[in-house]
């Protein structure tokens, strides 16, 4: 059985047990008789491995109040996770229908039917309850309210009520915390000039060599959109490549190579960064050659051979880059069929004819830092775990 399940179950029998030793007092020998009935049915129920009938037999006999109120809390979390949706909102509306909880009780049970909202689908319910609670609850529900609100139009895209919400909580956070709401709005500006400029693909072959196809009035939206970013993170990744982009479709190299000085290389980048850097660079500047190693050596990513052997031959020759290319297939043997054609030709395959297709057969991985999710997609935020770069 699940943990947390049992977790559950052992909080309703208890609290119920405390409360008729409670009330043996006031309460007639029938009501006992009856109560005692229907713990030793929950029991039997949980024993014969039937837990949501156990839950519902126990339950019953809780009459909601402030002492049983976390018990409700809990139950309407499990029925939530479960995906019940209906007993979920069921539960959190007798808390909200009982007088006689206290403001913080009342206040917790709002921000639990706006999840249990959310969750549904119902997401126009949970932003009014959202609103409230952020506005007027006390300080610890007002933060986790807001928090489920930027949520909330994160998922709708709305990026503008986004960065508003994450505005306010900026406003009332720690350094740290302070910190990971700028960068979300840093990405949700990103996101605005994005659309502005047809939201460029950045797993689009040749984006990084054209640049991006837009309009004088569309660039200038977008470029207005990224200088509020620079405001929240003067230095953002995503602000400093979308910049790069459009400063190479305007053929301005050296402001495209302005823009992009300040990057900081790191893996979870490499996938749209580097092709943007060689584009922008070129493969003969000492500095790329040295960040490239760098960047290589920290995160193993066979994405970079391509990028790297052609910086060999350009530096220094077909035979150095062929040699790269030949100690570091064969130290991934994952590589399969290319690792075996390279050791049975190494001496007479050149590495002019395998320029051409090197991307193709040593694609970047995307790999989300933080759930581990792989794909050959990039993505500013995980498809998966939704943490954003």
């Amino acid at each position: 059985m699940d943990g947390f399940l049992f977790a559950i179950l052992v909080i309703a029998v208890a609290a119920g047990f405390l409360l008729g030793r409670r009330s043996i007092g006031t309460q007639p020998p029938a009501v006992h008789a009856s109560a005692h009935h229907r713990y030793l049915e929950g029991l039997k129920y949980l024993l014969n491995e039937q837990p949501d009938a156990a839950i519902d037999t126990l339950v019953s006999e809780l009459e909601v109040s402030q002492e049983t109120a976390e018990v409700y809390f809990a139950l309407g979390v499990l029925w939530r996770r479960k995906g019940e949706m209906d007993r979920a909102i069921r539960v959190h509306q007798s808390l909200l229908d009982n007088t006689n909880l206290t403001l913080e009780q009342m206040q917790q049970a709002q921000l639990e039917l706006a999840l249990d909202y959310t969750h549904s689908g119902l997401l126009d319910r949970g932003e009014v309850l959202l609103q409230e609670l952020a506005e007027s609850a006390r300080p610890a529900i007002q933060q986790a309210a807001g928090r489920e609100l930027v949520l909330l139009y994160q998922e709708e895209q709305e990026w503008e009520k986004a960065i508003a919400a994450a505005d306010v909580l900026c406003g009332k956070s720690t350094a740290q915390d302070k910190s990971f709401w700028r960068n979300l709005q840093a990405h949700y500006y990103c996101e605005l000039a994005e659309r502005a400029l047809a939201a460029p693909d950045w797993n689009q072959p040749g984006l990084f060599s054209s640049g991006i196809a837009t309009t004088p009035e569309a660039a200038q939206i977008a470029k207005g959109w990224l200088k509020q970013a620079q405001a929240s993170v003067p230095a953002h990744p995503r602000i400093l490549l979308l910049r790069s982009l459009m400063d190479l479709a305007d053929k301005d190299i050296d402001a495209a190579r302005a823009a992009i000085a300040s990057l900081r290389l790191e893996p979870g980048l490499a996938m749209v960064a580097v092709p943007l850097l060689m584009s922008i660079n070129g493969y003969d500047r000492d500095e790329i050659w040295i960040s490239l190693s760098a960047l290589y050596q920290n995160s193993d990513d066979t994405g970079l051979i391509p990028f790297i052997a052609e910086c060999l031959y350009r530096r220094e020759g077909a035979n150095e880059a062929m040699n790269f290319l030949v100690k570091e297939l064969q130290r991934h043997e994952g590589l399969g069929s290319l690792v075996l054609l390279l050791k049975a030709a190494a001496d007479s395959l050149q590495y002019e004819s395998l320029r051409s297709v090197l991307h193709q057969a040593l694609p970047f991985r995307f790999t989300c830092h933080q759930c581990g999710f792989q794909g050959r997609q990039f993505h500013w935020s995980c498809p998966s775990c939704k943490t954003w770069l």
